[in-house]
């Protein structure tokens, strides 16, 4: 079973019955609402009822960060909340215009909330994709193991590497442990996000730091040098070897660069979703709160 059918499909989409009965059950009170003299708003019988599931909805979508953090709880699975929060955000759209009746033009505390409550379940959209999908090409670039596995290869190549520059008394030598000291990993949220690489080495022929973004300078000065070093069998062999354990390390450094920016990613979302989901329920305190003390 795949992770989208473990969160979407649960139990048979038992959640996605449950957002048929909601959306059925709204669409009929609101229609209900053809019948009388008054027009569709939000102040009818129709609007407060449905207004009052919305509120209910919500206040129950953000349970499940509680949820999670309750490790020993019997109150149903992670993965049953999870897939209910998916289908019940869904319905809160729908239940929150047809309490409305769509009426949102004006800009006010009432339609401040609607699109507060719009931004939450469109970023929990993101956060469902990014969490559908993300976890796979995680797998995909770790080949099937752990992070720790890449980081102590690249330890191992790093130590290779040293010990071959102090066998040389060299310009590259010198260059090479400069690139082993300049190499960037991590670094900001914003790097890791973006998978920004500001390594750098300090050049013999610039005579200054130079940028060693994805080890290409290192390896463009051993590809220069090696034809140089012809002629004579040990430099080459010591080069042709450096050559070979910088791409090794290249390759390494974008495994784990690339599996830092897809766990930036899963927690970039968060950044938006919990602080709007904050405002939400500030702002659906204070619209309730108004329709029951001025109108």
């Amino acid at each position: 079973m795949t992770t989208h059918q473990s969160i979407l499909a649960w139990k048979n989409y038992r959640y996605f019955g449950w957002f048929a009965v909601v959306v059925l059950s709204s669409s009929l009170i609101f229609v209900s609402q053809f019948y009388s003299s008054m027009p569709a708003w939000g102040g009818t019988w129709q609007g407060y009822t449905l207004g009052t599931i919305g509120a209910l909805q919500i206040v129950w979508l953000t349970l499940l960060g509680v949820r999670k953090r309750r490790y020993r709880s019997r109150m149903g699975t992670v993965e049953g909340w999870t897939s209910a929060h998916v289908y019940l955000g869904a319905s809160v759209v729908i239940v929150s215009t047809l309490h409305c009746a769509a009426e949102l033009a004006s800009l006010n505390v009432h339609t401040m909330t609607f699109w507060l409550m719009l931004i939450v379940v469109l970023s929990g959209f993101a956060g469902l994709y990014a969490y559908l999908h993300i976890p796979e090409s995680m797998s995909q670039n770790l080949g099937g193991r752990f992070l720790a596995h890449w980081v102590a290869e690249l330890t191992e190549v790093d130590r290779k590497l040293a010990e071959l520059a102090s066998t040389s008394q060299t310009d590259w030598s010198s260059e090479i442990l400069s690139a082993l000291q300049g190499t960037a990993i991590g670094g900001s949220k914003r790097s890791q996000l973006f998978a920004r690489d500001t390594s750098v080495l300090y050049s013999i022929d610039a005579g200054r730091l130079v940028s060693n973004k994805d080890q290409a300078a290192m390896i463009s000065i051993l590809s220069r040098r090696i034809p140089q070093a012809r002629d004579d069998e040990i430099q080459s062999a010591l080069l042709n070897k450096a050559f070979l354990l910088f791409g090794n390390r290249q390759f390494l450094l974008r495994r784990i660069r690339k599996d830092m920016q897809y766990k930036a990613i899963l927690k970039a979302w968060l950044y938006l979703h919990i602080p709007f989901t904050v405002s939400l329920l500030v702002a659906l305190s204070v619209h309730i709160f108004v329709i029951f003390y001025y109108w």
